[in-house]
This record gives C-alpha cells, structure tokens and sequence, in this order.
C-alpha cells in the first residue's frame, strides 16, 4: 500500500503538491480533536457536581416554603426522593354514624381526584346482616340495595374497595347481646370473643359469609363492580386474651395465632382468590422465631397502624425488620382523623400531615426490605373509639385533613405550591391572596388551621363551618367552667350548701354565663339544619346530647346556683355547720 502510495506521488506532481498541503492540516484537526475530549471529559467530571449543587438549593428553596407554611420538615420525605405507596385506601368507619349514601356518592368522586385508590370499609353495625345474625345490625343500618348503590359508586370513581371484618377483638357490637354473652373471652366484657369455641367460629363465618357474598364482583350493564381483591379480619386490641378456663392454659401467642390460622383457612377454602389483611399490633410483642415458625408469612398481609408525629420511638425500626424477615408485603396505615382524642370535634390537621410526613419516609426507607415491597397504606379516620363511646371527628367536618393528606400520601412529599396540586380545586376553594395559603402553626386543634377553608365549597362544607363553631363555643365554655369550678370558690358545692356567698363576687364570676348560654343555644338551634346532607337524624341528635347538650345543662345549674346565692341578704355566723 505504501508503494502504491509513493508512485502515485511519482507520477502525478500536482497531486504530490495537494497531498503535502493537506497533510500540514492534520496537527490542527488532532490538536481540535484532543481539545474537544478534554472539554467533554472536564464537563463530565463537572456535572455531578452541578447536579448535587442544584440539588442542594432546590432541598433548601424546599424547606424554606415549608418553614413559611409551618409543615413539618421531615428526612426523607422530599421531591428528591419522595415514593409514594401504589394502593392509598380511605377508611370508612360507619360504626354507630353512617353517613348518607347521597353524601358519599358526592365525595367518592372527589377523593380519586385527591389521589384516592381505593376504600377500607369498616361496617360494623352498619351492615345489613340477614338471617341467622340479622340482630348484629343496628336499626339504622344501610339496606342491601345501598350498599350495593355504595361499591357501585365506588367502582364508577375508579376505587377499590376492602371489606373490615372484626374477628377476635373490637366484637362489641356482636358480643354485646345476651345469645353471644358465652361466647366472650371475659363475661364482663364484650370486646373479644373466645377463640376455642366452635360457636365463636359459626358466628365468624356468617359474618364473614355474608360481607365476602355482598363484595363479590358482578357484571352489570358493561361494568364489573366491586373491585375486591383483599379482605381485612381486623384483630387489633384483643386485650383479653387467655382470661377463660378454655384459653387461660396456652399463651397468648398461641391463642392469637391459632385463631388467625382458623379464620384464614376459612377464607381461603372458600375464596381462595382473596388476599386476607390484618391490623399488626398483637404480633409486635411475639418473639421473632415464633413468628417465623407460625406460618402466617403464608397466609395473612400486616397492616402496621401508627397515628403519632413520631415513627421512630416504639422501637419501629426493629419491628419493621422482624415483619420483613417473615413477610413478602406489608401494608401501613395512617389517620386523618379520630387520633386526637374521643371527644375531639376538629381533627388537628397539622398533627396528621405529620404522621403522614413520617410514613412516607419510613416507606422510603423500607419498602425494598419486603419482597414484594409495600402494598400502600390506608388513611384511617375512625369515627369511635370503640363500640361504646361517643362520636369524634365527623367524616364532612374532617375533608380539608383528609385532602392534605391524600396529596402527601400521592406525591410522597407535601407540595408547598398550592397552584401545583389539586387540593384547593378539588375542594372548590378561592385563590389564595399569597404564599402562605394554609396555617399550620401548632399541633394542637385550632381553629386557624381551618381559615383557608372557609370560603370553600365542598362536599361537608357546612358541617365543618358548624364544627368549628361547635368547637370554638364548647372550648370558650370549658374554660369558663374551670375557671368558676375550680380557680374561684364563690360558687362551690360549699357555698351552695350552705347558702354563703358575696352576691358581687358571684355576680362578676358569672358576667359571661349569659352570653355562652345563648351562643349554644343558637348551636343548638342549627345542628339539624347544618348536619342534615349528611347524617340521619339519630347521629345528629347524638351530637346534640354527646356535645351540646351537657354543657347547656350545666349552665344552666350553675345560673340557678347563682340565682340562688344571690337572692339571699342576710348570712349566718360561722362555723356553718
């Protein structure tokens, strides 16, 4: 090639001349050529730099808008790395207070929009039961034809519905009738049912019978409905476990283990295709290699429930690493409302973006433990305590919480932009006047935290407008009744007794009794009027004598007591026995 090369020079002059010419230009193409990989490799060595650098500013701009709002800054729960849980169920609990289908057929819609993807529905005594158990129902339970209408709905909106069946504790509403009074672990108490009793499992299965029968999937006009693939059996709480003289020889490990074992193993001999969920807590105590010997990483799905601003107290860490080692999946569960107290009547909302903040990081930080990662979580809003106390937070007062948390649980992260969710839109809410479109100043319940949400116009809009002032009224007369019953003595039981007071002390004590009086009353007045889209007439008159009505009553005995006192002018001498 070479000899080729060097006798076509030879015999062509002019090309040996255009050859040499060109032949100078190549130091300068190799030279550019050189530079250009030096220029390429110095930006590749720079860019990670320039990333994290953006990164770093983009995190801080991030924590300042959060600062500005007062939301929690939480680790790991950032656009930079938020993972939001596939499944974000909202928990329905109907016990005792089932709101109306009309109201729920409004707001199903509205929280697929807010990153809903399904429901956790906890029946209770709500649910139509039929023969042989149709007591368990309550009188104003739901008809079958509404909740049929209910997942219909459901499956319209795009959501997903699971079935809560209490099977071993939290079975007041079953245990509290004189034919299951046998089947109680405690005679005194009807919270969980015995597990060694053939007559416990019959109950079980027809209760479990006929909600499974209610969820299964039909076609219907072109549409398959419900979307039902999991079912949860509940057993959280299940405080009295091996008290009865069948129980009280085997550990409650065993006890609750060989329950589960019973109930599942129902399930799945007769709905295979189900996936069955339990609450976690009553395995959080079980010694790692008993768990793991007890086989339920086959057969159940812990939901691991915790409403507190602090996940990383309680030794979570070590439970979350036990749940893993015997678990493919788990789910977690959070609160949008009912955690703050069973007399609460506004949800503390900073509180709950808080513990939703928190799970997120932790799902963050252990998702990639689980074989099959986490499921997703449910956003629980309990509507009792238990069976047998008095209404919390009501379900329409609660939206503005139940919104925000919706978008922390969907994003991963809170959105300090509020042009950037869905959340005021969704809620029907006039634009902002500034940044600072929501207060979240304290953890306590307040008022302020509810200032932004006023003008909206949602679906429970009226109620939570009535709750606010519900709360505003009793939080004024609590503290007045403290402050006479015990910061002062002029109205004491003594006093009245004896017929001994300073008709002006008690007159300056009592200067605002007349106006918190009225201020109830006019509450009371409009209770039905602001509650009526949404609840029967039983559940309002439950607010009315849980809430209302106890503070209007001692009130009034305190206006008579002073009235009394008063009235008199001449006093005996002293001792006044």
């Amino acid at each position: 090639m070479k000899r080729f090369a060097f006798s076509l020079l030879k015999c062509h002059p002019k090309c040996s001349a255009i050859f040499l010419q060109r032949i100078k230009v190549i130091p300068v193409i190799v030279v550019l050529f050189c530079v250009g990989i030096i220029w390429i490799w110095m930006e590749s060595a720079r860019k990670p730099a320039d990333i994290v650098y953006c990164t770093v500013n983009d995190e801080l701009r991030y924590k300042l808008k959060l600062e500005n709002l007062d939301v929690p800054i939480v680790a790991d729960a950032s656009p930079r790395n938020g993972n939001p849980p596939e499944q974000r169920l909202v928990h329905l609990d109907l016990k005792g207070a089932p709101p109306k289908i009309a109201y729920l057929k409004r707001l199903l819609p509205m929280l697929k929009v807010l990153g809903a993807t399904g429901l956790l529905i906890e029946y209770e005594d709500m649910f139509p039961y039929q023969k042989p158990i149709e007591h368990l129902s309550a009188t104003n339970a739901y008809s079958r034809a509404e909740v049929r209408e209910l997942l219909k709905a459901a499956t319209w909106a795009g959501l997903s519905v699971m079935p809560l069946v209490q099977t071993f504790g939290h079975m007041e509403f079953a245990l509290k009738h004189e034919q299951y009074l046998n089947l109680r672990e405690t005679i005194s108490s009807p919270d969980s049912i015995c597990p060694n009793r053939k007559e416990s499992m019959d109950l079980i299965e027809q209760m479990l019978m006929q909600i499974i029968e209610m969820h299964l999937p039909i076609e219907e006009d072109g549409l398959v409905w419900p979307k039902f693939s999991h079912l949860h059996i509940g057993c959280d709480e299940v405080y009295n476990m091996g008290q009865c003289s069948r129980c009280k020889s085997k550990s409650k490990h065993h006890l609750f283990v060989s329950h589960i074992k019973k109930v599942t193993t129902v399930i799945r001999n007769r709905w295979p295709h189900l996936k069955v969920v339990i609450w976690d807590d009553m395995m959080r105590s079980m010694p790692l290699n008993e768990l793991q010997d007890s086989q339920l990483g086959d057969l159940i799905e812990p939901m691991i429930w915790a409403y507190h601003t602090n996940l990383n107290e309680n030794n979570f860490h070590e439970i979350w690493m036990r749940y893993a080692s015997v678990f493919s999946t788990v789910w977690a569960a959070s609160s949008f409302k009912g955690s703050a107290g069973e007399t609460a009547i506004l949800p503390p909302i900073r509180k709950h973006l808080e513990n939703h903040l928190q799970w997120m990081a932790l799902i963050n930080i252990y998702a990639n433990r689980f074989r099959n990662g986490i499921q997703g979580i449910a956003l629980t809003g309990w509507q009792r305590y238990n069976h047998f106390v008095g209404l919390c937070e009501l379900l329409p007062t609660s939206i503005p919480s139940l919104a925000l948390c919706l978008s922390v649980s969907s994003l991963g992260y809170f959105e300090p932009n509020y042009n950037k969710t869905s959340i005021l839109s969704t809620l029907s809410c006039p634009q902002p006047k500034n940044d600072r479109w929501i207060d979240l100043s304290t953890n306590e319940i307040n008022v302020n935290e509810y200032k932004e949400f006023r003008d909206c116009s949602f679906p429970g809009q009226k109620a939570m407008e009535f709750s606010i002032k519900l709360h505003s009224i009793l939080d004024a007369t609590r503290h007045f009744l403290i402050r006479i019953n015990f910061d002062h003595s002029f109205l004491s039981p003594y006093a009245v007794k004896h017929g001994f007071g300073s008709p002006i002390n008690i007159e300056w004590a009592v200067r605002d009794l007349t106006e918190l009086e009225s201020q109830l009353q006019n509450i009371l007045m409009n209770a039905e009027e602001a509650l009526a889209d949404y609840y029967d007439k039983y559940t309002i008159n439950e607010v009315i004598e849980q809430k209302i009505m106890p503070l209007i009553d001692a009130l009034k005995k305190m206006k008579e007591n002073a009235e009394y006192l008063t009235s008199i002018q001449v006093w005996p001498r002293r001792p006044l026995n």
